[in-house]
């Protein structure tokens, strides 16, 4: 895909994603997952022109159905967007609003919205770092609503269980310490 073409189609799924019709607005995330799957660069500037619907569009949408997509969306974006693997390309707030708008618009949904979401909370602590992340989730652990503070928890539990797993990788299955 050319830039031009890549320019134009993100130009149209900027319109689409404003649109009132949840139907228009799912189409538009569609063709947002397949530019962001096409591009044959990370560091297209498309990621960055996009970057700001996530949380002013895409993860507050009301339909359910639309969040997910959204979430499907996100996960292509933070998979493949070089500008997120740059130090300082995206500004820090952009990235605690980004986490403050999944844990806020996507713990307390569907199962199926709630486990991408954790999903995408766990993509942004493995390509951003978790000294920005951690902190957004563990304010949220004390929130108001049950469901966000549970799934907070929930998210932290399997951060470490992640971590512990990436630290463990190579060791035996012989735990035993030998005290001579």
């Amino acid at each position: 895909m050319n830039n031009t073409v890549a320019a134009q189609t993100a130009t149209q799924i900027i319109a689409k994603i404003k649109s009132k019709d949840f139907k228009d607005r799912l189409n538009a995330y569609d063709d947002m997952l397949n530019l962001f799957s096409t591009l044959p660069d990370g560091n297209a500037p498309e990621f960055a022109r996009l970057s700001p619907a996530f949380e002013k569009y895409l993860l507050v949408d009301i339909q359910p159905a639309n969040k997910e997509k959204a979430l499907q969306v996100l996960m292509v974006f933070l998979d493949r967007a070089g500008c997120l693997h740059v130090p300082q390309a995206l500004p820090a707030p952009f990235i605690t609003d980004l986490t403050t708008c999944i844990i806020e618009n996507c713990l307390s949904g569907r199962d199926s919205t709630k486990l991408k979401a954790i999903d995408c909370l766990l993509m942004l602590v493995e390509v951003i770092g978790p000294d920005t992340i951690l902190p957004c989730i563990c304010a949220a652990a004390q929130h108001k609503t049950p469901k966000i503070a549970t799934y907070s928890i929930f998210t932290l539990k399997e951060v470490v269980r992640q971590a512990t797993a990436c630290t463990n990788e190579g060791v035996g299955d012989d735990h035993s310490i030998n005290i001579e």
